[in-house]
Formats: structure tokens, C-alpha cells, sequence
């Protein structure tokens, strides 16, 4: 596990050390660079947290022996020593130990042709010193990230995007239109990203440049029109193996392993699986918090059920609990998202990682376990509408009219939780399906949006249309079956922009590396393969998971469960230890300088947190606003140091 940053074209050896330098925290091991000079300059910087062969020999820059490829990389190759000793029977004399050696090795051999042959997440940059040309990729779900910038004929990438505020080719400039999918979304759709002209590698895509152009292929998608008629019995069993193979992979490492373990689902399982083909207690962090921090909050605290799967299956428990410093952590927390996304479980993924950090360098997390087998609610809303719709016309009117108003008048948190998703749903359940998939995952309509924004910049961005990338998408799964297109919408969109975004930008400063069994291309592929009534069945989501380990879990574990999220109890924190930085960042002043928003329409929103999303749109709000304070204070700090440098 890595960072990487570089460029062709403009630069030189000063630039690619600032850059790379800018990224030490993702690699505290070690640190390289390679710089070429010629037509084209050409710079690559990688920064090692090492994990398979701890030793020198794993340095990076890495070049073949005859110097004509060079790589720098970031992630994890789990079947590398399969590859390596085929490799090995064919000739190859191998100088490391190292994952990156067999990747570099298979280029050589098979060049783009190799990625179809590797398990494993990546985002790595081959230099051909011969054809001097550059070929990156990024692996098929957007596990590493992999952000790109063209100027005229000088391209740069890297992990983060701080490494690109040290080239002088970058401007820092904020996308209005990604703004407006931000504020919609809670996050970005990939590939695009909150910086006008900077875009990401999309997952299971590589890229090649040379002479000042840039071209992008895929070479992964999930197949979308396979079913498999198989038994829930055998269904089950095979989610089993696979999901115990797949563990087995993410168990092979030179550093210590633990696990995430939130009492929920995909961890439970997770956690099970690794009991099950670990020959040593499994090592388990739990995050929770201050019971008073539930007073505002629809759900309950699971540290209580994570404690009891961690001795149910004789694993080791760590539980770290947060108190009044969010106000402190949450600055911090942002500056290293890179890009904001509004999702409080950024900060409890930073904690775990952090505590885990003293003991373990490699952790394993359940990410992933919604997007393959249907966990989140608007994947049983499937269901819930067909219901919906047969339901009697006075009866519908009723609900609409009378149950949702009574409900969001109340002050009860679990009462106001469901009054939120009750709104949701029924804002959306007449619509077709692709604009009710939409509908569901936005937290501001375009009415409302346009009442937020400042005029100058409404009129700016009046003929944006934020939902382009998830129509692309959509359009791309047509025919196939609606809950395999809204899982593969989800994998393409929600996934690697929202979940991937934060997990590695939250493991990689605190120099731990996160790995996601549940993202096994070949499980998901055989998840994908199963039809819809093995993963939702009367209402109860990822029911062929809970199925496969059934007898391996407690039963109110796997059944009695409702999903609550890797979150955080945001409305408590808004009304108490967030007010006073929530009322600076977000004050009349402050909001009317920054000359984004109106200022009447978010005091509006912050005055009333508890109502329908308001809490996650005054997040977003407060997490824009602290991330484009930190954005301006590194730009001053950096012209400030590029001016001394050059006086």
C-alpha cells in the first residue's frame, strides 16, 4: 500500500519530490522518485507503507532490469504469488519478494492483457522509456484511487490531489456543476471531482499517454445478464466458500491483520469468515459513542451486538469511543478527504484506523456487502412499491395526506427517522423507475437547489444537469433486472465516490491499509449471477448472506436486524458539541462572503436540524465550507513558499 504522484511533460526533479513529499503520510516507510528528462519530462514519486516483503527490495520507483519500464503503485495484488511462480517456471529471476516486482514483471510479459489475471485493488503508473509513452490503471471497483490533470501537453496524476497543488500546471478552481452534484448527492459522481479540470480513472478502466494524448478503455464491467437457477441451499453454500476464499486472499500479509466489527451484517459475517480460517483469535475494533450522544438519533448503539459476534466466534475486541473532540477531529478529518463528501463515517473510519494503527497495519472492513447482495433501503423499496401500488387510491391519499405530516410533527428521534424515509418513498413511488432510483439517493431537488444557491451562481449553472453520470450508468444496465441495475448504479456511482473515497483516504492517514473481501471481483460476479429473490426475500435484505451463515451467528444477529449504517449521531453533535463552529462556519457573514449560497436559505436549513435530511444537508454545508477555508489556506501558504523559493 502506497501513494503515487507524477507527470509528463512539464517539470523537473524538484517538482516531483514536492509532490510525492505531499503524500508522505500514505507511505511513512519509505519514499522514491524517478525523473527523466527529455521531449517530454517525465516525473514519478511513491511514498511505501510496506506490507508483503518489508525489506529494501521492495523499493519504488521499480524498473525492470533492462530499464525500459518503470512502475510506481499502490495497493494489493492478493494472488501475486500464483503469478509469480508461473513467472518463475518461465524464466523470471525475481530480486524481491514483492507484489509490485510480479506486477511489473507481467507487463513485460502481457501488457494491458495482464489485468485480467490479477485479484487484487490497485492504482499503479507503467513509464516505457522506449515507446515514452504511460500507461496507468485502476482496478474494477475503485477500491485505490487514481485523480488525472491535462494542461496542453503535460498530464498529472497521483493518489491525492494535494501532490497536484505543487505543480505549476495546476490552478485550483472549483466545478460549479460538480458543486451542484455534491450538494445533491452528499458527494461527487466519478469521474468527475470538485476541481475544474480534474478528473478520476474510472474503476476497471486503464489509460495510455503518450505525445500529449490521452486515451481511456475499459477492460472489467460486471455482467449484467446471467442467471444462475440455483437453489437457495446451494446459493448459499457457495456465498460461503467464496466469501471464506476471498477472506483467505486478504489474510496473506508481512503485517499484522485485523478487522472492522460494527455488529452489523457485512462485519458480523466478515468476521466470522476470518474466525473460521484464521488459525489465530481474530483482532477486532469497534467505534462507538456517548449514550447521550443517541438522544436525537433514530437508531440505537450496536456496540453491545459487536461485542457479542466478537466472542461468539472468539475474536478479540477493542472498543474506542468518541467523545466531545468531534469539533477538533472534524477539520482534520476533512483536510485529509482531499474533496469533500458529506458522510460522518469518514470520522468513525478515521478513528478505528487510528487506534488500530498501534497494533495493526492491515485491517479488513465489510464495505462492499450492500452494494453485492442489496442491503440499503431503497433496494427493498423495490418491493415496498410494488405493495405501494396496489394499495387501495383513498387509502394511498391518506398516508400522503395525513400519516407523513403527523409523523414529522413529532419529536421522537426513531419516529422521526421513519417519517424521513416515509417522505422519501413517497416522493418518488409514482415516478419511473431510473428517475425514482434518483430520487431516492438525492438530498436536494432542483427547486430546492436552486433556492439555496446565490443568484449569480444559479444563473452560472442553469443549464446543468447533475444526474448525467447516473443516466450513463443506467442506460448501460437497460434490460436487465431493476434491482441488478440499481446494484450495478450503485457500484459505478454511490461505491467508488462516496465509500472507496473515504475508506482510503481515512486508512492511508493513519498509514493503515483497509482491504474488502465483499469486493472479490469473482464473488461479486457470482453474487450478480443470483437472482433477486435470493438477495431480498419478505422484505429482508441480503437475505443469501444471512442465509450462508446461518448457524454461524447469533439468529437476532443475521435476522432481526435493522440496518443502521458505518455512521455517526450527526443531529446530537448539531445540536451540541457542532453548534458553536457550525454557527461560525455557516453565519450570515461567512456564508455571504463565500457568495455560493443564500444566506436567508441556509440559516433556514440550520435552524432546523431535525427536520426530513436537513441534518445531512447542514452537514454537507459545514463540510463545503471547511474544506474551501483549508483549500484557500494551502494555496496562500504554498504561493507564499513558491515566492520565497524563487526570490
Amino acid at each position: 500500500m502506497c501513494g503515487i504522484a507524477g507527470f509528463v511533460g512539464r517539470g523537473d526533479r524538484r517538482i516531483i519530490e514536492a509532490m510525492t513529499d505531499a503524500i508522505r503520510h500514505r507511505g511513512p516507510d519509505d519514499a522514491g522518485v524517478a525523473y527523466v528528462e527529455g521531449p517530454a519530462n517525465v516525473g514519478l514519486g511513491n511514498t511505501r507503507l510496506a506490507i508483503q516483503d518489508l525489506s529494501p527490495d521492495g523499493h519504488q520507483p521499480m524498473s525492470t532490469p533492462d530499464a525500459r519500464y518503470t512502475i510506481v503503485f499502490n495497493g494489493e495484488i492478493y494472488n501475486f504469488k500464483e503469478l509469480r511462480a508461473e513467472l518463475i517456471r518461465d524464466g523470471f529471476q525475481p530480486r524481491s519478494g514483492s507484489d509490485t516486482e510480479v506486477l511489473l514483471a507481467l507487463f513485460r510479459n502481457e501488457g494491458r492483457a495482464m489485468l485480467s489475471r490479477l485479484n487484487g485493488m490497485w492504482a499503479f503508473a507503467i513509464w516505457d522509456a522506449e515507446e515514452r509513452s504511460l500507461f496507468l490503471a485502476r482496478d474494477r471497483f475503485g477500491e485505490k484511487p487514481l485523480y488525472l490533470f491535462q494542461q496542453g501537453s503535460t498530464l498529472l496524476f497521483g493518489s491525492e490531489l494535494k501532490s497536484f497543488a505543487h505543480h505549476p500546471s495546476f490552478t485550483v478552481e472549483v466545478d460549479h456543476t460538480a458543486l451542484l452534484r455534491y450538494l445533491t448527492f452528499l458527494w461527487v459522481p466519478e469521474p468527475d471531482s470538485l476541481f475544474a479540470g480534474v478528473h478520476k480513472l474510472p474503476p476497471g478502466h486503464f489509460a495510455t499517454y503518450k505525445n500529449g494524448s490521452l486515451e481511456i478503455a475499459q477492460y472489467w464491467d460486471l455482467p449484467l445478464h446471467v442467471e444462475r437457477p440455483v437453489s437457495a441451499r446451494e446459493a448459499a453454500t457457495e456465498v460461503r466458500t467464496r466469501l471464506f476464499k476471498s477472506v483467505e486472499r486478504r489474510l496473506v500479509s508481512d503485517r499484522p491483520v485485523g478487522a472492522f466489527l460494527s455488529g452489523g451484517i457485512d462485519s458480523s459475517t466478515m468476521v466470522a469468515a476470518m474466525a473460521a480460517v484464521s488459525t489465530e483469535p481474530v483482532q477486532t475494533y469497534t467505534i462507538g459513542f456517548r449514550n447521550t450522544d443517541f438522544e436525537w438519533e433514530s437508531v440505537e448503539s450496536e456496540v453491545p451486538l459487536a461485542q457479542r459476534v466478537a466472542k461468539h466466534v472468539g475474536a478479540k475486541w477493542e472498543h474506542i469511543e468518541l467523545g466531545s473532540e468531534i469539533s477538533t477531529l472534524l477539520p482534520t478529518v476533512i483536510e485529509h478527504l482531499d474533496e469533500p463528501v458529506a458522510d460522518p463515517a469518514a470520522i468513525t473510519a478515521f478513528l478505528l484506523c487510528q487506534a488500530a494503527k498501534k497494533e495493526r497495519t492491515v485491517l479488513l472492513s465489510g464495505m462492499g456487502g450492500d452494494e453485492v447482495f442489496a442491503g440499503y433501503r431503497q433496494h427493498k423499496a423495490l418491493q415496498m412499491t410494488e405493495l405501494y401500488r396496489r394499495t387501495p387510491a383513498l387509502l394511498r391519499g391518506a398516508i400522503q395526506r395525513r400519516l407523513v405530516p403527523a409523523l414529522e410533527k413529532s419529536q421522537h428521534r426513531k419516529i422521526l427517522g421513519l417519517a424521513k424515509d416515509a417522505r422519501t418513498f413517497l416522493s418518488n413511488v409514482d415516478a419511473p423507475f431510473e428517475e425514482r432510483f434518483i430520487g431516492y439517493a438525492r438530498y436536494h431537488t432542483s427547486s430546492e437547489l436552486s433556492e439555496l444557491l446565490h443568484p449569480d451562481l444559479r444563473a452560472r449553472v442553469a443549464v446543468s444537469d447533475v444526474t448525467a453520470t447516473h443516466a450513463r450508468v443506467m442506460a448501460r444496465s437497460t434490460g436487465a433486472d431493476p434491482l441488478l441495475r440499481m446494484l450495478y448504479t450503485d457500484m459505478k456511482t454511490f461505491m467508488p465516490s462516496l465509500n472507496m473515497l473515504y475508506m482510503d483516504k481515512m486508512s492511508m492517514a493513519s498509514a493503515v491499509e483497509v482491504r474488502l473481501p465483499f469486493l472479490d471481483h469473482e464473488l461479486v460476479k457470482y453474487a450478480a449471477s443470483l437472482s433477486s429473490s435470493l438477495k431480498i426475500r419478505r422484505m429482508t435484505g441480503k437475505w443469501i448472506l444471512r442465509k450462508a451463515f446461518d448457524g454461524m451467528l447469533p439468529s437476532d444477529v443475521l435476522w432481526s436486524r435493522k440496518k443502521v449504517g458505518f455512521g455517526a449521531p450527526i443531529r446530537t453533535w448539531l445540536k451540541r458539541d457542532l453548534a458553536p463552529l457550525l454557527n461560525d462556519v455557516l453565519s450570515d457573514r461567512r456564508v455571504r462572503e463565500r457568495g455560493l449560497f443564500d444566506p436567508a436559505r441556509v440559516r433556514a436549513i440550520v435552524n432546523n436540524p431535525l427536520q426530513g435530511r436537513n441534518d445531512l444537508r447542514i452537514w454537507s454545508l459545514l463540510t463545503l465550507e471547511i474544506w474551501l477555508s483549508g483549500i484557500e489556506t494551502r494555496t496562500r501558504a504554498h504561493a507564499m513558499c513558491a515566492s520565497e523559493a524563487s526570490a
